[in-house]
């Protein structure tokens, strides 16, 4: 689990997705009336359904009975809203086996979560600022994540299967490459101990002739070097727990992660996109940056990636997702906000900066872990820059 490196504290972070949706739903629910444990856990796997229908989740094939479907993460996410002070305490399952005994427990909302339930049914930004300073205060862990991001970036080498097949000299050499792409004093004895730890736990049982795939040790190299990352800043965290502060972070709107980030070439990379403030009592809160406060730099940031990717004027249509990662870190914000502003130089905002931009369809492939940039709700792949009044050189069709 993680902690600052002085901060002894303690803690447990639940394996939750969608940090801000199912709360939403759960709080209307519960200040509903709709407070039993089997009307939190059928909630539950609604708004699992509503996700996967907007695009934004996944339902996975469940083997119990529909009866028992979704028991733990209700019972998780009813944890944290008792965390939170938004629920009254009761007593939750701690086994499907103990489930028919809470069934019809009522799980009775606070004042507080009434509070919160009235931001979640307007929705927007309002319960999303809610949920993570919610978040901050319950967890240390998240809260050293963020702190620690404030002070610089997050590296995390990500070898691809070709990387695999070329080799590096076993434990030893994929150490001393993720050290060199890591900098900031990151040690290849610390990152060969983590390598190896990995491989002997996802391997070890393996004969000396039945090697893995390639695909299956670059997984395992990449969830070690998350790891290893994370210890190089102080936070000593598992993989699993890792995956969870990086989906809130990004659902949040806190802080943003890209493997294209120009500095960082064969590496993911988190950065911040949040000022981190303090109440007079020491509380934090994370408040994310926004296109009023920072559209123009956000926009100059776009026209620096694209001229350092290409060259400013060349007229040469370049992947939107690499000049959008790159922007997003540079301006210390998030993608989202990043293709806000780029549909605006699209639609010819920020005249001033000199700059006629189209957006194509494009040929390039966008990669697994970039979402796809929309202009006019139609996903556009390639961007192309040139001064204004230049025209530009790239008949291909735009619509």
């Amino acid at each position: 689990m993680p902690r600052a490196a002085t901060d002894p504290v303690r803690d447990t972070i639940p394996r939750l997705h969608r940090i801000v949706d199912h709360p939403a739903d759960q709080l209307v629910g519960l200040a509903a009336g709709d407070d039993s444990f089997e009307d939190c856990r059928v909630r539950y796997g609604e708004t699992a359904e509503r996700l996967q229908t907007e695009g934004r989740g996944r339902v996975t094939t469940s083997r119990l009975p529909d009866s028992e479907r979704n028991w733990a993460p209700t019972r998780d996410l009813l944890q944290e809203l008792i965390r939170w002070g938004a629920v009254e305490p009761a007593p939750l399952p701690s086994a499907r086996a103990h489930l028919s005994a809470h069934q019809l427990r009522r799980y009775e909302i606070t004042p507080k979560g009434r509070s919160l339930a009235v931001l979640a049914a307007e929705g927007g930004a309002p319960f999303t600022t809610a949920a993570a300073d919610e978040l901050i205060a319950a967890h240390p862990y998240f809260r050293a994540l963020l702190e620690v991001l404030e002070r610089g970036p997050l590296v995390a080498p990500v070898p691809t299967e070709t990387d695999v097949k070329q080799g590096r000299g076993g434990p030893a050499g994929w150490a001393a490459w993720a050290a060199e792409l890591m900098g900031g004093g990151a040690r290849a004895t610390m990152l060969e101990r983590t390598v190896r730890e990995h491989l002997v736990r996802r391997f070890g049982a393996r004969g000396p002739d039945d090697r893995p795939r390639n695909k299956a040790i670059a997984e395992v190299l990449t969830d070690a070097f998350a790891v290893a990352g994370f210890d190089a800043r102080g936070l000593h965290a598992d993989g699993p727990t890792i995956r969870t502060l990086r989906r809130w972070g990004t659902e949040l709107l806190l802080f943003d992660q890209s493997r294209y980030v120009r500095e960082f070439p064969s590496a993911n990379v988190m950065w911040s996109a949040c000022h981190l403030l303090t109440d007079e009592d020491g509380t934090r809160h994370g408040r994310r940056r926004g296109r009023e406060e920072y559209g123009e730099r956000v926009a100059q940031a776009l026209i620096d990636a694209y001229r350092d990717e290409e060259g400013f004027g060349s007229g040469i249509a370049v992947p939107v997702h690499r000049i959008r990662a790159q922007a997003a870190f540079s301006a210390g914000v998030m993608r989202v906000l990043v293709d806000r502003v780029l549909s605006d130089l699209i639609d010819g905002q920020y005249p001033h900066l000199g700059v006629q931009t189209l957006a194509f369809i494009g040929s390039c492939e966008l990669p697994d872990s970039e979402p796809p940039f929309r202009h006019r709700d139609r996903i556009r792949l390639e961007v192309q820059m040139v001064p204004t009044g230049a025209g530009t050189t790239d008949d291909r069709s735009s619509a």
